[in-house]
């Protein structure tokens, strides 16, 4: 069984995840504390299983996040090197997500779920 372009760019998707919370996990200038990541590696986790089963639902949200916390940065301003860091993971992802197998791997399995009904 071959591996489509897309799965590898979700498993991308998902490294730029980790190495987005590793690095928060140990950097010095970001104040949330442990019990504040939690639920957000939930809810990437969930998310990246449902980019992984081509859910459409799953993609919005994941670009939702991913653009408000670009627009949070820039809002935020701050001289750290943390924010940069972020912006930096934040445009990988989007471009991961716009990505033409990513999209159509997410538009064809939507376009599967609806004419099998």
């Amino acid at each position: 069984m071959r591996t489509s372009p897309a799965r590898w760019l979700i498993l991308l998707y998902g490294l730029l995840l980790a190495v987005g919370y590793v690095y928060l996990a140990f950097a010095r200038d970001v104040s949330m504390g442990g019990e504040g990541r939690g639920p957000w590696l939930v809810i990437s986790a969930l998310l990246i299983l449902g980019l992984w089963k081509g859910s459409a639902f799953a993609w919005g949200v994941s670009v939702f996040l991913d653009a408000f916390t670009i627009l949070g940065v820039i809002a935020m301003g701050s001289p750290d090197l943390t924010p940069y860091v972020l912006l930096v993971l934040s445009f990988g992802a989007l471009a991961i997500l716009f990505s033409p197998p990513v999209r159509a791997h997410v538009r064809d399995r939507g376009d599967a779920r609806l004419a099998s009904n």
